[in-house]
């Protein structure tokens, strides 16, 4: 009877501690700077008062963890993607092209911004949840199995309102606002994963338009529909992508309002483009339009009809993954036939690629020859298909071209000047080298070729040293 209420009073102080909410710190907080806000908006003052001779529509297709060598044209998996293969083809492909991170977010800052993520703080990807108590943090970490997602203890964690700031810096300038300010009609027509709160929404960053989702995944139909095969990963964060259905950040938007969609995801996002398209047809104004598919992305859902033509995957999960893959390529195939349909095709700069490496960990693909996948910093999670498609046409050879999607910047400034504080890579047009290989001119190009030059300077050394060595 002694014991109980020292017990008690023990437990209960062990129940406070484990509960007390995790501090928070004024580093969290995000402010605007306010030069680079006056800076923006000089830049695309400039960018308006501009005459660019030409105005060719852009379109920007992205794939949602595709591999390199999920597609046919490197002929790994047992899929043909016909369409994709044939953009490859007609266009430029780059087959030493790399995305500046393993992950959704941070490659798709980069990819809007021309700027490595690191520039701007987004090196990481935007989360809506961190443990709220050591309760939590412990049950996450040692009784819960959560995979590979585990949670980190740290001395101070956002609170909710700080992290629905997190996101796409407002002062940061996008493809969509320099196509804006140039006169074009921008729309996104997909996956945004750059900021949850309505001031990170894209019509923050010059889109006209939007159709799609803001979270990194939502389903791409009704789990139920009967015409779709699901197929299921026992991973901490699939579960929780299928709990989420289409609710919250995943839910389907048009403009940032909430609506009822049955159509399959792919599907929807093909008819949304041409309706873009179309408008700003009518409207006599080119178009920038970046369509980020979500597939092949989790959940691994796939329309039966597609399933039914896969042959020689290694298993279900394969099976539909390889699906959703075919989809995705049939789905380039409405665009490009669309913008053929309605004379548009001469006049459009097409470009296809991936935001990071195959995710690996879903059994689905290894990434071919290349090492590890998605989330690591090895080739697989970093080394992604690029092929566009130009005004200047002519097939490509198999000759090695070089990209990186930082270099994928401002075709629409009408050579309007750069603000000084943000060293924009700016596109250039391809550089034709003594060799013959074509690249666009950027700086980040540089380490990977003085790499080259080192290791090369290495080999000629072993060679001389081994030249000079006496013959026993």
């Amino acid at each position: 009877m002694k014991l109980r209420w020292p017990l008690t009073g023990a437990a209960a102080v062990a129940v406070a501690v484990l509960a007390w909410p995790m501090p928070s710190a004024p580093r969290w907080e995000i402010t605007p700077d306010t030069s680079l806000l006056q800076g923006k908006a000089n830049y695309l003052a400039n960018v308006a008062a501009s005459k660019p001779a030409t105005r060719p529509n852009i379109l920007l297709i992205l794939a949602d963890d595709l591999g390199k060598y999920d597609i046919s044209h490197y002929g790994r998996l047992p899929v043909q993607t016909p369409h994709i293969d044939a953009l490859a083809h007609a266009g430029v492909r780059f087959d030493n092209a790399y995305a500046t991170a393993a992950i959704c977010a941070p490659s798709r800052a980069a990819l809007l911004t021309g700027r490595y993520q690191n520039r701007f703080g987004f090196e990481s990807q935007p989360m809506q949840r961190y443990v709220r108590n050591l309760g939590e943090f412990l049950g996450f970490r040692y009784v819960i199995n959560t995979d590979a997602m585990q949670p980190f203890l740290s001395d101070a964690y956002p609170t909710e309102q700080q992290l629905l700031a997190q996101g796409l810096p407002s002062s940061e300038i996008t493809l969509a606002d320099a196509f804006q300010a140039a006169g074009y009609h921008t729309g996104i027509i997909g996956k945004w994963h750059l900021g949850y709160a309505a001031g990170n929404h894209p019509h923050a960053f010059g889109f006209d338009y939007q159709y799609g989702f803001m979270e990194a995944f939502t389903l791409y139909a009704d789990e139920a529909d009967p015409s779709i095969e699901n197929h299921y990963h026992d991973l901490f964060w699939e579960e929780h992508i299928w709990s989420m259905r289409r609710t919250g950040a995943s839910a389907i938007t048009r403009d940032s309002k909430t609506i009822s969609e049955e159509r399959y995801l792919t599907d929807a996002i093909v008819e949304e483009t041409k309706a873009f398209i179309g408008r700003a047809n009518d409207s006599a104004r080119p178009f920038f339009a970046f369509v980020p598919f979500s597939a092949p992305h989790t959940p691994f859902q796939a329309r039966k009809d597609d399933l039914d033509t896969i042959d020689g995957a290694a298993d279900q999960n394969q099976r539909v993954y390889l699906a959703m893959i075919k989809r995705l390529d049939w789905a380039l195939g409405e665009l490009m036939q669309y913008l053929e349909g309605t004379d548009q095709i001469d006049n459009t700069i097409v470009v296809f690629t991936s935001d990071n490496g195959g995710a690996a960990y879903t059994g689905a693909t290894d990434n071919g020859p290349l090492r590890a996948g998605k989330f690591t910093q090895f080739q697989g999670g970093l080394e992604v298909p690029v092929c566009a498609l130009g005004l200047h046409r002519s097939p490509t050879t198999s000759k090695p071209t070089r990209a990186a999607h930082g270099s994928l910047r401002h075709t629409a400034d009408g050579g309007g000047p750069s603000v000084s504080q943000r060293p924009h890579i700016r596109l250039a047009e391809p550089a034709l080298t003594s060799s013959g290989k074509a690249y666009f001119l950027a700086q980040r190009f540089q380490p990977r070729r003085a790499r080259w030059q080192l290791e090369a300077a290495a080999q000629q050394a072993r060679r001389q040293r081994a030249a000079l060595r006496p013959v026993e």
